[in-house]
């Protein structure tokens, strides 16, 4: 009888607690059960550390004894179980969580050969349906899955500077250096009582005066209003970006074993998340948006 294999592959961030993992070792043992009867399945948990140290562990009670601790946290996580019949033919399944990237750019790898199609096929599909409730859904899960950390940055900063070069493009473009009626009819003044050379150089350096002077004026205006605008609208822009990268950076694990101390960690990373996108990132987004809008108002007045 032939031997059938089957590979399947997953890129989804995923959080792997007690739960979860006793429903699809559950699952998958009644599954064996249909084949093996009284018969033995034996059961291994293999376990890597961040740094490199491995355990092989035999019962699952055991695997949640690990501290899994912040400094030296569990990395990878392999079950397998194997039977095998009076004829020696061997019945294999295979799940390994890890950390993505490891495991051929993805983060979930099924393997299995069983002698019987059906029941490996029914099997892998039962396994799939436990390994879709440890997934992490979300945007920001997504595109860091795809995207380096340096790439997202670059167009933060990217987009950024484009917001403010238009900025300070439209600022430069409202600048008007206009002279006033009364400065206006001094000038005119004088140019027509010009009667020598001397006269009109006089009246000709008096206007450039009056221009440069006004200038200078709305100069020192602009610059003084750019500053405290800038300062209100940057200031929070600067903290929206910090904590943006921090949320991408520390909040948004691609994988996560939940249990020992890392559960705990984890809980308060939640908890952070939460405060950041709602407290900070939202209240200041708010505020920027109210600065604009009077900014706009402003523009518009004029």
């Amino acid at each position: 009888m032939g031997i059938n294999k089957v590979t399947r592959y997953f890129t989804n961030a995923f959080i792997l607690n007690k739960t979860k993992l006793y429903r699809l070792c559950e699952v998958t043992n009644k599954r064996f059960k249909l084949i093996s009867g009284a018969n033995e399945i034996k059961t291994i948990y293999e376990v890597e550390l961040k740094k490199g140290k491995k355990h092989s562990i035999s019962n699952i009670e055991s695997l949640f004894d690990l501290d899994n601790s912040l400094i030296n946290p569990i990395t990878k996580l392999s079950i397998q179980w194997e039977f095998e019949d009076e004829d020696y033919n061997s019945t294999t399944i295979s799940v390994d969580f890890s950390a993505a990237g490891s495991l051929i750019n993805s983060s979930i790898a099924v393997t299995g050969s069983s002698p019987s199609f059906n029941w490996l096929n029914e099997t892998v599909g039962e396994i799939e349906e436990q390994l879709e409730r440890c997934y992490l859904s979300g945007l920001i899960y997504k595109i860091k899955n795809k995207y380096a950390f340096s790439h997202i940055l670059a167009l933060t900063i990217a987009f950024v500077l484009l917001f403010f070069s238009i900025f300070i493009e439209g600022e430069q473009k409202d600048q008007r250096f206009e002279l006033s009626d009364k400065e206006l009819i001094y000038l005119s003044s004088i140019a027509e009582k010009a009667k020598t050379n001397d006269e009109k150089i006089d009246a000709i350096f008096q206007t450039i005066g009056k221009l440069y002077l006004k200038k200078s004026d709305k100069l020192k205006l602009y610059e003084l209003f750019v500053d405290i605008r800038l300062y209100f609208i940057i200031s929070p822009l600067l903290i929206i970006l910090i904590s943006w990268g921090y949320l991408y950076k520390k909040c948004y694990p691609l994988y996560v074993f939940e249990w020992g101390d890392c559960e705990e960690n984890y809980k308060k990373l939640v908890d952070r998340k939460k405060f950041l996108w709602n407290v900070i990132i939202g209240s200041l987004v708010i505020g920027i948006f109210g600065n604009l809008f009077v900014y706009g108002f402003s523009i518009f007045s004029k």
